[in-house]
Formats: C-alpha cells, structure tokens, sequence
C-alpha cells in the first residue's frame, strides 16, 4: 500500500534556502576573479541568479555576472561600481546595511575551495523552491473553470512528471514522479491551506495570493477599500485560520475596533458609538466583541511614524503572521532621504519583495488614485494609482475598487493586473454592504468582464 501524501501543512515555513551557503559562493567570486565566475556559471546555469534566495544577493550575483559578460575585472571594488552604475547599490545594501561593508565580510569569512559544493547545495534548495512554484501553478489553474479537467490532470502529471525541465539550466538530474488521480485531488485540496482567501466567492474564484505576493488595491477615498482589507483580513482568519497585521496610518486602532465590532453584530458603527456614548458599552466591551469574535486573529497598529523595518521587528515577535496590511502606501514613512515623494514610495515599494520574504508574509497595499480620476463611479486602471509606477509595477496583482453609480450599497471589484492569473485580468465582480454595516457579501455568481 502506498503511504498517503504527509497533510500536515505548515503556514509558518520560510521558502527552503541556506544563506550561509549563498555567502560563501559571492566571497568565493568576488575573490576568484573571471576565472572562477566562469566556472560557477558553467556548472550552475543560466539560473544562477535565481538560485540565490535573499534579494541582496541576487542583485550582487547580476552585477557580478555583468562584469563577466563584459570581460571586465571581478572583484569588490568593480562589483561596487557596477551596482551603483545600475542604481542597484542602495536596493543591495537594503537589509544588510552598507553593500561595501557587507561584500567585505562575504570575503574575509570565505576561502575560495569547494565552491562547486556550494553551488550544489544552492541548487538543492532551489529545487525546492522550484518544486513549491509548480504545485502553486498547478493550483492557480485549478481555479480556471473554462479548462476541461482531464486537460489540467494532464498539464499537472506533465508538469510534476518532467521537473528536469523547469531545473535543465542547472544540469542536474532529478528523479521524476507521477500522480494518481487520487493523489492529484488531494495535492488540489490541501494546497489551498498555503493560499489566503478573500472570502468573496466570485473573487476566490478569480484571484488567490500567498506569501511572499503583494497585491494593491486602489480606489478613491471614502469608497471603503480599508473596509474591504478589512473584510479580507476578517474572512482570512475566519475561513483559513490565518492571522493579519493591520497597520493604519490614519484611522485610529479604536476606530478599527468600532468598524469590527460593526461587522461583528452587523451594525452601523454609528451605532456601536451611540452604545459606547450612552454607557451601555466601555471600550474595553467593544474590545471584548471583537476579541470574542475573531479572537488573536487581527492586529492593529494606528502609528504614524511606522517603517517597514519596525513592522519587520513587530512580525519577528509574531511570527505566525501571514498577511500584512498598509492602509495606505502614499503616507507610509520612508528611509529614503529624498524629499521626492515619488522617489521614497519607489523606496519603500523596492523593498517590500524581499520583505515578504524575509518575513513569510503577503502584503495588501491600499492606494489612493491620483487627482486626475475625479469620477467614483469609474472603471479604475493600474496607472489611477497615485504614483502608480512603483506601486503597480512591484504588485502580483492589482485590484480597483470603485462604487455603482445606480446602487448605493454596491461596489464593484475589477482584477486590472495578476502576474498568477492572467486569466482573470479585465474580469469584475460585484460585492454589497450588509445592511448598514461595513460587512460586505458576494452578491453575484457570473463573473463579467471589466
């Protein structure tokens, strides 16, 4: 009898990965010089680049292989100048503080033998990675409902049966595997426990995201795209078990809370208020409600002055988080020392894929549209984000939010971008508010195009 598929699945792995493994290989470049790059390229492939996980490395390791291909000298100094020379040596130094100082360290703890066994033990690990990408793929398109099923079984047995393909560049065998039926349907069923639902089942139908993807949603102000974070927060936790970091540079946390509470007995949060002001309810109380109903599920954080290094050290105290909200991108604090507001949101948006990363987190930014989309009621596109180059072109996907002009309680939500299902680009769906609550339900079953 064969041994069933290990359905113990864990939300809180990083990606597989050996950094001290990535170190060595950089310090055994940079002091090898041409020769040695040759040789680490020959044996590792075309996707060398991508077998280093960490984003700085990945940027040292491009500007290393550049030089090679220019037949110019390798070393600290000409690595240095190349990273600068492609605006890369700020985004290489992102978390490992200065790149010059970092590159030196790689060199003086590195002794350039047996480098090819550290090439071989990057190349397991992105195997691995490989190997989790695939059964993503392989999950996205179980949601394309116009494939017929025999088609897709046979797409996944192809993709799961030739994994010496997607790795050929790295020259390395690897034994291949068939799935049953059985084992396909399984493989399907539980990978969903890796993926955060947003609750709305048209959109789910649409759309799924996962660590390390970041997704943006844009609408104008007022229209409720934080009330519909907050929703997608709420269903996360409710549907899959997964905890969320809201963190909200404008409304207070007790506000939040008020807006929970709302959802939470399906009130208009003027009508939470009114019980608070008139005694029948303490904060503490509202506290309580929304604690009862979504218990260590959410977190909230109302400061203004937040950077994504802190957020970093908050997640590192919570570590079993797995989806980051930033309510909204435009006023976010930057490290960046320009006075350029374009230039710091491209900092902070430049930093956010190796955030995910690092942290194991998905991140949903709102944004604002720019002053030029003055109509709310209309079809929104990528480029209506308010310094929408940085913060559209980062994202997996992108998301509009905006009102019905005929139905006041309706809104309609288009996919103007999906990097994993390209699919669903132009599609729409439509949600409405329960009541006069801020909870809002799927109120269509067909999805439509945009």
């Amino acid at each position: 009898m064969n041994e069933k598929p290990n359905d113990s699945i864990r939300l809180d792995r990083v990606p597989p990965q050996n950094v001290d493994a990535e170190r060595a290989v950089l310090g055994a470049m940079l002091q090898g010089g041409t020769q040695l790059v040759g040789e680490v390229l020959q044996y590792a492939g075309e996707d060398l680049i991508d077998m280093f996980y960490k984003m700085t490395h990945q940027y040292i390791c491009g500007a290393i292989l550049r030089l090679f291909d220019k037949n110019e000298k390798i070393d600290i100094v000409t690595v240095t100048m190349e990273l600068e020379r492609e605006g890369e040596l700020e985004r290489a130094a992102s978390r490992d503080g200065d790149a010059v100082v970092y590159m030196d360290e790689m060199i003086d703890a590195t002794i350039p033998v047996n480098v090819l066994s550290h090439v071989d033990i990057l190349k397991e690990f992105y195997t691995r990675r490989t190997l989790i990408r695939m059964g993503v793929d392989i999950y996205n398109r179980s949601f394309d409902y116009g494939e017929d099923t025999k088609d897709l079984l046979k797409y996944a047995n192809e993709r799961v049966s030739n994994v010496n393909a997607l790795t050929s560049a790295t020259a390395w065998k690897v034994k291949t595997v068939a799935m049953s039926q059985e084992e396909y349907e399984w493989f399907i069923t539980h990978l969903a426990e890796y993926s955060i639902r947003t609750g709305f089942d048209g959109l789910d139908k649409l759309i799924r995201f996962a660590p390390p993807d970041i997704w943006t949603i844009i609408g104008h102000n007022g229209v409720g795209k934080s009330i519909l974070a907050q929703n997608i927060a709420q269903y996360a936790w409710e549907l899959n078990r997964i905890k969320s970091l809201y963190v909200s540079y404008e409304m207070a946390c007790y506000s939040l809370y008020e807006r929970m509470a709302s959802m939470a007995s399906i009130k208009h949060p003027r009508d939470i208020e009114g019980i608070y002001r008139d005694g029948s309810l303490s904060k503490d109380d509202i506290t309580r409600l929304v604690m009862a109903k979504y218990g260590q599920g959410i977190f909230f954080m109302d400061r203004s002055d937040i950077n994504l290094l802190q957020i970093g050290q908050v997640l590192r105290s919570l570590p079993e988080i797995r989806l980051v909200i930033l309510d909204y991108i435009q006023i976010m604090p930057s490290t960046s020392r320009s006075d350029n507001k374009h230039e710091k949101i491209t900092a902070i948006t430049d930093r956010l894929k190796e955030f995910n990363k690092e942290n194991n987190v998905a991140t949903i930014m709102l944004s604002q549209v720019h002053k030029g989309v003055r109509d709310q009621f209309e079809e929104l596109r990528p480029s209506d984000a308010r310094e929408s180059g940085s913060i559209t072109e980062v994202a997996d996907g992108v998301v509009g939010f905006w009102a019905d002009k005929d139905i006041e309680s309706l809104r309609n939500v288009g996919i103007l971008k999906s990097r994993h299902f390209s699919m669903a680009v132009g599609k729409k769906v439509q949600l409405a508010f329960q009541g006069d609550s801020p909870l809002l339900k799927g109120i269509m079953q067909s999805i439509t195009p945009a």
